[in-house]
């Protein structure tokens, strides 16, 4: 009978181990594909055009975002017009799908040679060696003289006054060595040590304009954007304009006659890397340029627009992801200063 007895025990306590086995085995390892409710849950969407918002740790009082620039690394480098300073923004994506959290800290920016200090900074653009490419006006006149300075990664400073007027662009090259420049005299490179004053000379018939049927010389451009592929966008009142490599100047429909003024007073250019979408932002808004067609992402609250979305925002400047999915802005809404936010593009996932 004790036989008997000990047989289906010891199955039983068989049967419990390798269950045991069975169940520690079940457990997923971290980094291992989620399946189910977790899977769902890791997939968030969020819509397209959707504000994120950028919680900030070390922001001044005050603080204006002015330019701003994506770089490689994933840094924004930003203006701080009110400051006269530099910052840098390290910005880390929270749990919550909507939301990134970041710490801002101040570039080291001594002044130059004969105590020039670095006052109203207009763009900056880091790039990959370390250096720190300024342009700055000693006083916030438009009409005032521009400098551009370079600060090098080993601290020399290099200072040389690129434009006689206030009006004037920057943007990083995709190759992240280096920047360009626009101004009233055409456009200009930003090298590692020193700057290389403008030898592109933009042609005066691209810039005509028909005024009452006859043509008249068009304004000077404003912004310059150099996408991933290297085409160069240029930016009047009137026009978008793309540089080809012969050095033509080729009209983005839709086509601008005076008095029509789509792009005056434009803070912000960017566009995608297959050169089919412009991202431009105007009196506060986020407006894009497609299919030759001009649309209202997003606009001021307060203001009216018969398409888009009305949010508590003031756009500004703007940088693209690498991933083409979000675009920072610099938002001056808030009357006690600026922040930096982020607008979901079509495809992004969440993070």
């Amino acid at each position: 009978m004790k036989k008997n007895l000990v047989t289906p025990i010891a199955i039983l306590y068989l049967a419990m181990a390798l269950l045991g086995c069975q169940r520690k085995n079940d457990v997923i390892p971290a980094g291992a594909a989620k399946t189910g409710t977790d899977a769902t849950a890791a997939a968030v969407t969020i819509n397209p055009y959707t504000i994120l918002n950028i919680t900030t740790a070390g922001i001044p009082n005050g603080f204006t975002a002015g330019s701003i620039y994506l770089k490689n690394s994933g840094s924004l480098y930003v203006t701080d017009v009110t400051n006269n300073s530099i910052k840098k923004i390290d910005i880390t994506p929270v749990s919550t799908a909507n939301q990134f959290t970041s710490v801002i800290t101040t570039v080291n920016t001594p002044p130059g040679e004969n105590g020039l200090r670095l006052t109203n900074p207009i763009n900056v653009v880091g790039t990959n060696n370390g250096s720190i490419n300024v342009l700055f006006r000693t006083d916030d006149r438009f009409g005032s003289v521009v400098y551009g300075r370079i600060y090098g990664p080993s601290g020399s400073i290099y200072t040389l006054p690129v434009s006689r007027i206030g009006n004037i662009g920057m943007s990083g090259d995709p190759s992240g060595s280096f920047a360009w420049f626009c101004s009233f005299d055409g456009i200009g490179k930003f090298f590692s040590s020193h700057i290389q004053l403008p030898n592109f000379k933009i042609p005066a018939d691209s810039l005509y304009e028909l005024q009452n049927g006859e043509q008249k010389r068009g304004s000077p451009v404003t912004r310059i954007f150099v996408g991933a592929s290297g085409t160069k966008y240029l930016v009047n009142n009137q026009q978008i304009f793309k540089l080809t490599s012969g050095g033509q100047l080729i009209r983005a429909k839709p086509y601008a006659n005076y008095p029509y003024t789509p792009y005056e007073s434009m803070t912000g250019l960017v566009a995608t890397g297959d050169n089919k979408i412009i991202y431009f932002t105007k009196n506060g808004r986020i407006m894009k340029l497609e299919n030759s067609v001009i649309t209202t992402l997003v606009y001021p609250s307060g203001q009216t627009s018969t398409e888009g979305t009305a949010a508590f925002i003031r756009a500004g400047e703007l940088a693209i992801d690498e991933q083409q999915h979000l675009l920072y802005f610099a938002d001056s809404y808030s009357s006690s200063g600026g922040n930096i936010k982020a607008l979901t593009l079509p495809g992004y996932q969440g993070h």
